[in-house]
């Protein structure tokens, strides 16, 4: 029976990198296929980066990925998402916890933990650690979660910049994970989304390649969750890629689309789950198996699920193109449109926009010829700048009307 409730498109993908002979990163979901199963579940996505060497943080990420995603499912029927996703946080610590007394190897494993819940047009974040999710609206991002580290804390407090913050010495210290013998208090919060919303989450793999959000934007913006998710992780990738870099897009459509095909049931998938460590964590999702519902695991570097088809939509600006054209650190104006960034007709033809760059350089002028029906960019002309009068001049002599693009870091 198809879902008729709003619904998503997602890709995901992990990859253990040049450097780490494992993979410690672990990537689930649960996905609904009936109206009934979407009311009630939703759709839910996490991602976990364990932690512990010796194979320890391969088992916690996994085992932590398992068991939120069981638990998830057995209790998000008779209490709220939030209460549903706060259960399954804490029963995915004592998992942990309790797998970290079985073996020597195993007694310093943790794993942390970033999670969206998507029900009723609204998304609940989970979060505890260092990993990330990132909002992505109308081409500008947010950083929805605070990095539970100390590098984190000091960011927040004003004494370093993001950028800073991906060279400094204690950037690996976290103070919040999971694998505590005690309660532990994730930030649990909602937010409401709109159409074409984009949620990123990721582990700490993208950051330890150097990527701030700036990046992130960049590279997802205006594309399908798959393709986006291949050309993060292949940027990580071409940067060294000294971690284990995984990533899950998911873009809210708002409008009904049936289930993945290959997802059957309230599909509970893993990633990067290996047989020896399903071996450790398989008792914890037992009941979450029970009632018809399948399992699914992909193996392997680099796995990749398949990906809902994107539906065809009119055509975007290629920001990225025009981005990169300007400059990476500039933040555009478009000046004489509505659009942010521009709407375009998707029919053949062309237009021009007038754009304000600015940046630390300074401030340039330019007239953009834009591809109507593919959004490609057909031309740019730098325009010649008053003698004087300084940035007001400036977007005085650009146009009257104006929309701003800007490409910054998460607040």
């Amino acid at each position: 029976m198809p879902v008729d409730k709003p619904t998503v498109e997602f890709g995901a993908r992990t990859e253990t990198g040049p450097v780490r002979k494992v993979n410690e990163d672990s990537v689930g979901r649960l996905v609904p296929s009936t109206p009934e199963d979407a009311e009630t579940f939703g759709y839910l996505f996490v991602v976990c980066d364990g932690m512990g060497g010796h194979g320890g943080g391969n088992v916690a990420s996994s085992t932590a990925v398992n068991t939120f995603l069981g638990s998830y499912r057995e209790t998000a029927s008779s209490e709220t998402v939030r209460s549903a996703l706060e259960r399954a946080v804490q029963r995915a610590n004592d998992a942990v916890a309790a797998g970290r007394e079985t073996k020597p190897e195993l007694a310093k494993m943790g794993s942390t933990l970033t999670a969206v819940a998507i029900v009723d047009g609204a998304a609940q974040v989970a979060h505890i650690g260092d990993s990330v999710c990132y909002l992505i609206r109308r081409g500008e991002i947010r950083k929805l979660t605070n990095d539970h580290s100390v590098v984190g804390e000091m960011v927040r407090a004003g004494m370093i910049t993001e950028e800073q913050a991906l060279h400094h010495p204690d950037r690996s210290r976290i103070k919040k994970y999971l694998g505590k013998p005690q309660t532990v208090e994730p930030d649990v919060f909602g937010v409401d989304l709109e159409t074409g919303d984009v949620l990123v989450m990721a582990s700490d793999g993208l950051t330890a390649a150097g990527m701030t959000s700036r990046d992130v934007l960049r590279l997802v913006n205006n594309s399908a969750p798959q393709e986006a998710c291949d050309r993060l992780i292949d940027t990580a990738l071409a940067a060294g890629a000294p971690d284990n870099t995984s990533v899950q897009i998911v873009r809210y459509v708002g409008s009904p689309r049936s289930a993945t095909a290959g997802d059957h049931g309230l599909g509970l998938m893993n990633l990067r789950a290996s047989p020896s460590v399903l071996a450790v964590g398989v008792f914890l999702v037992l009941l979450a198996l029970a009632g018809g519902y399948l399992w699914g695991v992909q193996s392997g570097k680099g796995a990749k699920p398949k990906t809902p088809t994107p539906p065809v939509h009119k055509a975007a600006l290629d920001m990225t193109r025009l981005q990169y054209l300007l400059g990476d650190d500039k933040t555009l104006t478009f000046y004489g449109t509505a659009g942010n960034p521009p709407a375009l007709s998707g029919k053949k033809g062309s237009a021009d926009f007038i754009v304000l760059a600015d940046g630390s350089s300074g401030v340039e002028i330019w007239r953009v010829t834009v591809n109507t029906e593919t959004g490609k960019i057909e031309d740019e002309t730098k325009l010649p700048q008053t003698a004087s009068g300084g940035k007001e001049q400036d977007k005085k002599k650009a146009g009257a009307q104006s929309t701003t693009h800007t490409r910054r870091p998460g607040q």
